[in-house]
């Protein structure tokens, strides 16, 4: 689950500059006039991975019908609707051939689950207080292990155990022993990013072990290949570990130019931005061969 505050992350001159590269301002325009949610003004937000669906959240006071109107725009039929409460309103169909379903809660936040509606569901359920017992998600039995100063940060990531299979081996083999893992990251004067990674489960029987084996983790990944494309090797100065018996903590200061640089390579980069070189203009195909009919 990745939360964060984007209308104080948009604020921070420093940090719109470099996520510019990854979201420019035109794709921005874009998404705002495609579902009336302007990202650059909303007070909060999430997105929750689950195997069955994705939850996307976004904190709204106004604007719901504008929303609603451009969600049920998308649908290939008619929309069905329902009101369930007086300040609940649910629309749901297709896009494509996937179901999607709309929540909004007049006033406060507007949902959208892709995949199967059971997140909006629960959105609901909580939302009717009829979930009273059920903690929420940060104070479930794995996440509610981490430290609550994450939660200072205007953009975070989380996620639950147990983690088994390959990734019990991650991080030299702290993760098999985690509940839960928690990403916390802060921008900071002249272009750093402040990213602190928190392990909570049991690690009492490790003892001076685990500060040296989570500095040997963070070695491992910003020396590989994927690190050196994120450009996890350039920071401000070395990793800060601490160790107790029920959380391991590792806090770097990134350069977030190479970061988002790096992010931007990875997933939407073209061939020229790769290779560094400049951005062909209106190449001359005239020797190229006519192939006739």
């Amino acid at each position: 689950m990745a939360l964060g505050r984007p209308r104080e992350l948009a604020q921070n001159a420093e940090f719109a500059e470099a996520a510019g590269r990854l979201l420019p301002e035109a794709r921005l325009n874009a998404y705002a006039r495609s579902t009336g949610i302007d990202l650059r003004t909303a007070p909060s937000g999430l997105i929750a991975g689950f195997d069955y669906a994705t939850w996307y959240m976004a904190e709204l006071r106004s604007g719901h019908e504008v929303v609603e109107q451009r969600f049920a725009a998308r649908l290939l039929h008619d929309a069905t609707v329902e009101s369930p409460h007086p300040s609940l309103r649910r629309l749901s169909g297709m896009v494509g051939q996937t179901p999607e379903t709309l929540l909004i809660s007049r006033g406060h936040w507007v949902a959208v689950a892709v995949g199967d509606p059971s997140p909006a569901r629960i959105a609901e359920a909580f939302a009717r207080r009829r979930l009273r017992r059920s903690p929420p998600a940060l104070r479930g039995s794995a996440l509610a292990k981490l430290p609550g100063h994450l939660e200072q940060a205007p953009l975070r990531f989380y996620a639950p155990g147990p983690f088994e299979g390959e990734w019990a081996h991650a991080a030299r083999g702290l993760l098999a022993r985690s509940l839960a893992v928690g990403i916390a990251a802060t921008p900071a004067p002249e272009g750093a990013l402040n990213a602190c990674l928190v392990l909570a489960g049991d690690f009492a029987d490790l003892g001076a072990e685990a500060e040296p084996r989570i500095q040997g983790a963070w070695e491992d990944l910003s020396q590989s290949s994927t690190g050196t494309l994120l450009g996890l090797r350039e920071t401000t100065g070395p990793a800060r570990v601490r160790a107790t018996s029920e959380h391991i903590e590792l806090c770097v200061a990134l350069s977030l130019t190479a970061l988002t640089r790096g992010l931007h390579a990875a997933v939407s980069a073209d061939a020229w931005e790769l290779l560094d070189v400049p951005k062909p203009q209106n190449p001359d195909r005239s020797h190229l061969p006519v192939q006739k009919r």
